[in-house]
């Protein structure tokens, strides 16, 4: 069994502006151009266990292609010596009597840079993703790249069990010619698999799975709006899609993705989640590979590699861990009682700069499970909190308040609409509350 993940290479000042997004790169809006940031990426990439990317390509004649092009030019040879396969994504785009042309173009243009004399194999061709296209040009593209390549077609469709098609995407309705077999039934022959879908909806088509973190593009105000928002659940939806993915015994795994932000898909440490969903995959995968995990060095010395100019993240202190900077030691005596729970806390900076000089973004945060689903949060505001300070308070919560049973309460410190320092690798504390 193989891994492959999506990677995106277009990111620039411009990109990065072009749409609204929920989350930034633990680099910030860094330039996908640069071979650092590429050799921080694939670090992590194949520490984790991937065996291939598949590298998004605009058509060429997009505004985003030129970044494309000179990402792809620093990022094959770092692939090649890190021994990570890779493919391509093709994107038709454009107005659908211009996809063929565009595959075609980009296809020829691969070629002639020779980014394809090493690309993946999956049976014996040289394998390409082309993405979402309509009947009319996946028909022209099996003509004209029979045995030549192998061309596999991810794509999202609503309802992948419908029978008729009725709430398929407009441009793929021409996909069905057969109302008594399933959608999956149909276009599976054709070469499609899916690009990824909600976990009860996963399927294995032509030896492929898909997986996802979650999924969530509500910020884009699309019309109409049809793809439903996947929670991620703090990484629980990725586990149980891969298990699930597992179960059906594909040949491959693909994830969406490493870096797509627009539909927040992505695994990338960010600012908001740390380095949580590239530990878990990387759990995950190892898992399935039978090879027990190791101490990453990816966090720490990659970060050293970094420009200068993403050196300045937070303020005027030079760049550190997010783990250095917010770093906590939590003291906690607690007493449940008539439905009321009482704490009282000790909370020591550890970190290497000073808590709420200029609001008060740094709380402690109480999270309330029912098994292991999160169903209610508090936070306690502590106030500023120097270097080697500490701050000793008291908080009562009356749990009549949670409708659902309670059957353990977590506290970390949490940096407000960021990230909770658990996700950075700092302290937590566990309460396990019995019968409450």
């Amino acid at each position: 069994m193989k891994f492959g993940i999506y990677f995106y290479p277009w990111y620039c000042e411009k990109r990065w502006h072009e749409l609204p997004r929920y989350h930034t790169s633990l680099l910030g809006e860094y330039d996908s151009t640069d071979i650092s940031v590429l050799n921080w990426q694939t670090d992590i990439i194949k520490d984790c266990g991937f065996d291939y990317i598949i590298i998004e390509v605009t058509p060429i004649n997009d505004w985003g292609f030129n970044t494309c092009e000179r990402t792809i030019k620093n990022l094959l040879p770092i692939l090649n010596k890190k021994k990570i396969g890779y493919s391509f994504l093709i994107d038709p785009a454009g107005k659908e009597f211009e996809h063929f042309d565009n595959v075609k173009k980009t296809i020829q243009y691969i070629e002639k840079m020779q980014w394809d004399k090493d690309l993946i194999y999956n049976t014996n061709l040289p394998v390409l993703f082309v993405y979402a296209p309509t009947k009319d040009t996946m028909q022209k593209i099996n003509v004209e790249y029979k045995n030549i390549y192998e061309v596999i077609y991810p794509i999202y469709l609503e309802n992948w069990g419908n029978p008729t098609g009725k709430d398929i995407e407009n441009d793929n309705k021409n996909l069905l010619n057969d109302n008594s077999l399933s959608l999956k039934e149909q276009i599976e022959n054709y070469g499609f698999v899916q690009f990824w879908t909600e976990t009860s909806k996963i399927e294995k088509m032509n030896n492929i799975c898909a997986v996802i973190p979650g999924y969530d593009d509500l910020l884009l105000n699309r019309n109409p709006q049809l793809a439903p928002m996947v929670f991620r659940n703090r990484g629980k939806t990725l586990e149980t899609q891969f298990e699930k993915a597992i179960s059906l015994k594909p040949d491959n795994i693909i994830m969406y993705g490493w870096n797509e932000y627009f539909e927040t898909t992505t695994i990338e440490p960010t600012l908001d989640y740390g380095y949580l969903y590239v530990d878990i995959i990387k759990n995950l995968i190892l898992s399935v590979k039978n090879k027990k995990q190791k101490n990453s060095n990816y966090e720490i010395n990659c970060l050293r590699k970094m420009p200068m100019k993403m050196k300045y993240q937070y303020g005027e202190q030079p760049y550190l861990k997010l783990s250095d900077k917010y770093k906590s030691q939590v003291e906690i005596d607690f007493i449940v009682f008539k439905k009321s729970l009482k704490i009282e806390y000790k909370v020591r900076n550890t970190g290497t700069i000073d808590w709420n000089t200029n609001g008060n973004d740094v709380k402690l945060g109480v999270r309330f499970f029912n098994g292991n689903n999160v169903i209610y949060e508090q936070r306690i505001e502590i106030g500023k909190i120097l270097i080697n300070d500490e701050k000793i308070g008291k908080w009562e919560f009356c749990l009549d308040q949670i409708k659902e049973k309670v059957t353990k309460i977590s506290m970390a410190m949490v940096y407000e609409a960021k990230f909770w320092f658990s996700d950075i690798n700092s302290n937590q504390e566990k309460l396990w509350v019995n019968n409450v």
